[in-house]
């Protein structure tokens, strides 16, 4: 039976293609914030370079492991830009209103951010980040790692959330 490649089945057959080789790094390493090098608990450390993409979660001791199909089994060699994903807290939380002087105010749900603490106010649950918002993406991390084989470690900090500098 002959297999039909849709534009779907590109991105499966090209991490078949890459993992396939046998030249993946096992690659890990620590996350902790900068003000008191306590780690990260929480989230996921994802690397992505062209056309690639890949994630390790975020252990309560900070450190993570990259896999590509499975969680510890490493990355190709490669240059990637560094960020972070799932680092909030989550609360529930009813709310009637949110005033730039008190916050949230309990009761009713609503929909809003809290000028106090930063959170976002979203269907009765208040989301706190935890790290500097410019690490949730490729494009303002400004962390880059080259993966040559040779370290197999990379540690990193990064700012706590502050709402007055997000």
């Amino acid at each position: 039976m002959l297999y039909r490649f849709t534009i779907q089945t590109f991105p499966f057959l090209l991490l078949v293609l890459m993992t396939g080789c046998g030249s993946n790094v096992k690659f890990g390493g620590r996350v902790t914030f900068s003000d008191d090098d306590s780690p990260l608990t929480s989230g996921m450390v994802c690397f992505q370079a062209e056309g690639f993409f890949v994630r390790g979660e975020i252990g309560k001791d900070g450190n993570y492991t990259l896999g590509t199909v499975t969680a510890t089994d490493g990355i190709p060699k490669g240059t990637y830009s560094v960020y972070l994903t799932d680092t909030e807290k989550i609360e529930g939380v009813e709310i009637v209103a949110i005033s730039p002087e008190k916050g949230v105010v309990q009761g009713q749900a609503s929909t809003g951010r809290d000028p106090i603490d930063g959170s976002v106010i979203m269907g009765g649950r208040k989301i706190i980040p935890l790290v500097a918002l410019k690490y949730t993406s490729p494009q303002t991390s400004e962390i880059q790692v080259v993966v040559d084989g040779k370290t197999k470690r990379y540690n990193f900090q990064v700012e706590r959330f502050d709402p007055k500098n997000p």
